[in-house]
């Protein structure tokens, strides 16, 4: 999670959104199937939720920290906010 924080790109929100969440996700559904077979405890369901609320949290913080340096930029350059970073070039 640090290293996203330091470089929160689009990428960085991808990865989470397609592979971190996804997987995370999954791995709750799997647990939930294995609760209702009594195959796991509590605890393990617990562990499962944190982790997954870990995810969560670092998928918010890296949009924060990429809204954070859209700001910064925009406001380096004396533009809206509202500019999208993709009209700067022109």
């Amino acid at each position: 999670r640090r290293i996203l924080r330091r470089g929160a790109t689009p990428a960085a929100l991808r990865l989470y959104d397609d592979d971190v969440l996804q997987a995370q996700r999954e791995s709750a559904d799997l647990l939930q199937l294995a609760v209702e077979a009594g195959e796991v405890s509590i605890l393990d369901v617990l562990v499962v939720q944190r982790e997954l609320l870990d995810g969560l949290l670092g998928h918010l913080e890296a949009r924060l920290d990429l809204a954070r340096t859209q700001a910064r930029v925009l406001a380096a350059v004396d533009r809206p906010q509202t500019t999208p970073l993709s009209e700067l070039g022109r």
